[in-house]
């Protein structure tokens, strides 16, 4: 039996990012201004956050593996002048979410597969961020699109997908990912996965059929001011595990951070 830890879209380096308690904004005592208030309710729920991913992951862990399936970091901020930063250097940001994997409890010998996220969030010019926190991991290989062979069960992993405009859509998208990869195999120029496994939006959806899962990851990336002005849908935080037997049969059970301090009221007027 294999155990594998599925995590994506951790976003190091931004607010609402997977945060390590060193690198966590410092409480106030006393705030006055609305961004020292909003620092502090940022910087508990960065705590509660962090807590929570460290205590499950210890509760579910030794693995066999982690899949990261894209967005270790924020990057620069560049669409709004990176004011939504812990920090704006990619480089800081990288070792910050190097803690993140060094907080994971491995096997002897276990293995890191990431592929690349958004080239806004991971690269700036031609710099790969996620190069560097790939290569500062033992036995870690990563590309913009892997296939994962673990005791005969065959992993698809890639970081974006589309997302459905309408709630009941919500399988769509991921399931067509299922489709061509189908097509590509019947060609012989791709594996034909058992589980397709995407990142990006930031939602969990599940699609099954007889042969075949496809899911999209949570994340733990949990507001973004572009997604409070722009964006409808849910944000889920959270992971999955997956047990492989060594016949190749999985079963998978999804993690999932509850934040009702992000609940909004209405304000009276």
């Amino acid at each position: 039996m294999k155990r594998i830890l599925v995590i994506s879209d951790t976003h190091c380096g931004h607010e609402t990012g997977l945060t390590h308690p060193d690198y966590q904004v410092k409480a106030q005592e006393n705030p006055r201004s609305d961004l020292a208030k909003r620092d502090n309710k940022f910087r508990d729920i960065q705590k509660h956050v962090w807590n929570w991913f460290s205590d499950n992951v210890h509760k579910d862990g030794p693995f066999d593996g982690i899949f990261h399936l894209g967005d270790n970091i924020d990057g620069r901020g560049d669409k709004n002048g990176g004011r939504e930063l812990i920090t704006p250097s990619q480089q800081f940001q990288c070792d910050m979410a190097l803690r993140v994997y060094e907080a994971v409890p491995l096997k002897r010998n276990a293995s890191i597969r990431m592929v690349y996220g958004t080239p806004y969030h991971a690269c700036s010019g031609y710099e790969l961020w996620e190069d560097l926190i790939a290569s500062g991991l033992k036995r870690c290989k990563i590309g913009w699109r892997e296939f994962v062979d673990v005791n005969g069960c065959i992993f698809d992993l890639r970081h974006k997908v589309g997302r459905s405009t309408v709630p009941y859509g919500s399988g769509t998208p991921i399931a067509r990912q299922k489709v061509w990869n189908q097509l590509w195999a019947i060609r012989g120029l791709q594996p034909n996965a058992n589980v397709v496994l995407r990142g990006h939006i930031h939602e969990y959806n599940a699609i099954s059929k007889a042969d075949w899962d496809a899911i999209s990851l949570p994340a733990f990336q949990w507001s973004t001011d572009f997604g409070a002005g722009q964006c409808d849908g849910i944000v889920n935080v959270g992971y999955i595990v997956f047990e492989i037997s060594e016949k190749g049969e999985y079963v998978w059970v999804k993690r999932m951070c509850q934040l009702q301090q992000l609940g909004v009221t209405a304000s009276k007027l």
